[in-house]
């Protein structure tokens, strides 16, 4: 999306002010993190794209076997 929609909290910088600071970001811009939301959909591609990547790597590991 090029741009933040939630705060990333990594476990070293976890505490409760940054947790508490990080939700009330998310609480009081909602409607925008909402709005952001809907242009990531179309990104990610249809359903299933897990089983795709998979057989994808398989097929990629049976190509290799035959050199």
């Amino acid at each position: 999306l090029g741009k933040e929609v939630y705060p990333e909290i990594l476990q070293d910088k976890s505490s409760p002010t940054e947790l508490a600071s990080a939700l009330e970001k998310v609480l009081t811009q909602g409607d925008e993190v909402r709005n952001t939301l809907k242009g990531l959909k179309p990104l990610l591609g249809s359903p299933g794209v897990t089983w795709r990547i998979a057989e994808e790597i398989v097929r990629f590991a049976s190509a290799l076997r035959k050199f």
